[in-house]
């Protein structure tokens, strides 16, 4: 029976949010002092704007944060982002694994199972891990324009990941489908696995709320 694994990676894989971390990445390197002031404005912990676009998504309004931090790529070619990605993936790599997550990660690979990321960050980011531990991507798509980003989101994947899986645990024959994730959205996901695991870090524990189904795991990580 082929296994199927899918791994989150935001607060799963890497101990950070990617989109965040990525475009900050590059804004601290590239930026210039408005898009840094953006930044500061976006991520400063006590900052009144990143608390206020806090309250707002909690009472269900877009996710702002995200929406105007992939807007300071807009006019960045695609291949700088890709180039800028790979080097966020390795610093990502050094500093940011949640090591009992890619114990189980190392695990899978050895059993040969096919390895799939599922994340809502951005394409760049995500294709570029998958290349580096040689699985399958699923990702949230920026929007370029003949090679030049336009600062939008084309295709995010938020709440959707078990659709764009589907091709892999369909047909005939029998699959066994395995998910490793801290994400709630991730539900549905965790539902339709034959084995689970709810993946929970000091500041990503939302599963926990969750009445999830017997065959789901609590991990706890770090």
């Amino acid at each position: 029976m082929k296994r199927i694994v899918v791994f989150d990676v935001c607060n799963t894989l890497i101990n950070e949010n990617t989109t965040a971390g990525f475009v900050s990445f590059y804004i601290t390197q590239r930026g210039d002092w408005r898009k840094k002031c953006v930044l500061k404005a976006i991520r400063y912990r006590f900052s009144p704007l990143r608390i206020l676009l806090a309250i707002l998504y909690r009472l269900g309004s877009p996710d702002y944060p995200k929406k105007i931090l992939v807007r300071q790529l807009r006019g960045v070619t695609q291949h700088e982002l890709e180039s800028v990605a790979v080097q966020y993936v390795n610093s990502a790599l050094d500093n940011l694994k949640i090591d009992t997550v890619w114990s189980f990660l190392e695990n899978e690979k050895k059993r040969g199972s096919l390895i799939l990321l599922a994340s809502a960050s951005l394409s760049v980011v995500i294709t570029a891990l998958a290349k580096k531990i040689d699985a399958i991507p699923f990702s949230s798509e920026l929007l370029f324009s003949e090679g030049i980003c336009a600062g939008l989101i084309g295709k995010d994947l938020s709440g959707r990941k078990l659709t764009a899986i589907s091709d892999y645990v369909a047909g005939p024959e029998k699959k066994w489908l395995v998910v490793y994730t801290d994400n709630v959205s991730d539900f549905p996901l965790l539902q339709k696995a034959d084995e689970g695991y709810a993946i929970c870090t000091a500041k990503s524990n939302g599963l926990r709320a969750k009445l999830l189904p017997s065959k789901v795991k609590y991990v706890s990580a770090k």
